[in-house]
């Protein structure tokens, strides 16, 4: 079943004078890729992972003083974005990657979910996320019934990624919605990237194609995504 859907698929807030020394790569809250493109997919050139690190750790320090602001609006944006995800229903614990303070795993709470976050960086104080790498996750194979991530332009390592997504979701229940940000050749700001971008694509079909080739997961629909830049979408997982 697998291999024939691959066949069938083939304001910014003021912030302080140490938060910005912070950030290592001082350039606007949105950027162009920083080389030219020669594939569809293609991972910025950080010169070493230990740099990706530390780039992708000080973007909670830019958004720090939003925190409070920004948590409510995230949370029911959250909510009412997974109420229409039918497959849930029947999950029982979920895994959020990439997930800073943890909106996502408040609002997977809410419908009666246990959901753990994993991030970087989830700051100090943070109830709803553990600090770790999703391209090497601390958790055991097969615990979680559903897997949620929307930070795919921050992934260094894709297939690394969708690997380990696949090896902490449950044989046969386990369901992944992507929450893709629009690629640079579809979003809204042409060429444009949040700055702590580390992973640049065209489209985001281009990003669906790359998962679903891994025979690791199927596509099982687009859903209504839940901000305009982004498309949604809901895979499965193969055995």
């Amino acid at each position: 079943m697998c291999v024939s859907l691959v066949r069938a698929c083939l304001n910014i807030g003021a912030y302080s004078a140490s938060q910005l020394r912070a950030v290592r790569y001082n350039m606007s809250p949105t950027t162009s890729p920083p080389h030219t493109l020669n594939e569809s997919i293609q991972p910025r050139n950080y010169g070493s992972y230990d740099e990706y690190v530390r780039h992708q750790r000080s973007k909670v320090e830019f958004w720090r003083n939003q925190r409070e602001a920004r948590w409510d609006k995230a949370m029911k944006e959250f909510r009412e974005h997974f109420r229409r995800i039918s497959e849930l229903q029947s999950a029982v614990t979920a895994v959020c990657l990439g997930a800073r303070w943890g909106e996502e795993c408040a609002a997977l709470t809410s419908l009666g979910i246990l959901a753990i976050g994993v991030d970087l960086n989830p700051d100090t104080d943070n109830r709803w996320v553990l600090s770790g790498d999703f391209h090497d996750l601390q958790f055991p194979d097969r615990v979680f019934d559903f897997a949620y991530t929307n930070v795919v332009d921050h992934i260094l390592q894709l297939d690394t990624f969708v690997s380990e997504v696949h090896r902490v979701l449950k044989d046969q229940a386990g369901y992944f919605l992507m929450d893709v940000y629009k690629g640079y050749e579809e979003n809204e700001q042409k060429n444009k990237f949040d700055k702590w971008g580390a992973l640049y694509y065209r489209t985001t079909d281009d990003v669906v194609r790359r998962v679903v080739s891994s025979l690791r997961f199927t596509l099982v629909r687009e859903v209504e995504a839940y901000l305009p830049s982004y498309r949604s979408y809901l895979f499965r997982k193969c055995a």
